[in-house]
């Protein structure tokens, strides 16, 4: 099983042990059609408190539970699920999920890479790679490790881009952000039986 693989299977469990909690808990869960997942970045409504909210579950990365990615924009650059119609984000923790609000996780996103907007990051992304998604060599210099890096592995807070994967480009935008920081700084629920 290849890396994109076993991160889609990750994916799933994470989903169906939310669904399985949620069906539990009384709270009627209902998964989102193809288009909602992928265009409107939500997995699931649910029902709460006479209210239905549409949550996004984000499963561990890179098998850790202390960090997450946070895309503010998609593999085809355009908004990412930090910009998407869930009202909740849901990460998997070891044995429980918690919950932040989509909006509030957005604009902290902002705050911690130092930029306002997505028009701000498409213009920096604009000059440093070509339509492939490949980094342009010689348009990198030392000022740019202010918002971007090249590396995953130093992107706490910085921007970082992936590659192409198999020919096709990819132009996704993301930082790699501590569950603990956001913890810190944010309103969170947790998520448990």
């Amino acid at each position: 099983m290849n890396r994109a693989e076993s991160s889609q299977k990750m994916g799933d469990i994470s989903e169906l042990n939310f669904f399985n909690i949620s069906r539990l808990k009384g709270y009627n869960p209902k998964e989102s059609n193809r288009y909602q997942n992928i265009m409107e970045h939500w997995d699931y409504k649910i029902s709460a408190k006479g209210k239905v909210i549409r949550v996004d579950v984000k499963s561990a990365k890179d098998n850790r539970f202390d960090i997450t990615y946070l895309e503010i924009l998609g593999t085809s650059g355009k908004d990412g699920w930090l910009l998407g119609e869930a009202d909740f984000i849901v990460f998997q923790q070891k044995d429980h999920f918690i919950y932040f609000r989509r909006k509030d996780l957005c604009d902290w996103f902002f705050k911690k890479v130092g930029l306002n907007n997505t028009i701000e990051i498409k213009e920096i992304y604009s000059k440093l790679f070509d339509k492939q998604g490949d980094f342009i060599h010689d348009a990198w210099d030392k000022s740019n490790d202010n918002y971007f890096v090249k590396h995953k592995s130093k992107a706490v807070y910085k921007l970082y881009s992936r590659t192409p994967w198999k020919g096709k480009p990819r132009h996704d935008v993301m930082t790699m952000a501590k569950i603990e920081d956001m913890k810190k700084d944010l309103k969170y629920w947790e998520y448990r039986l």
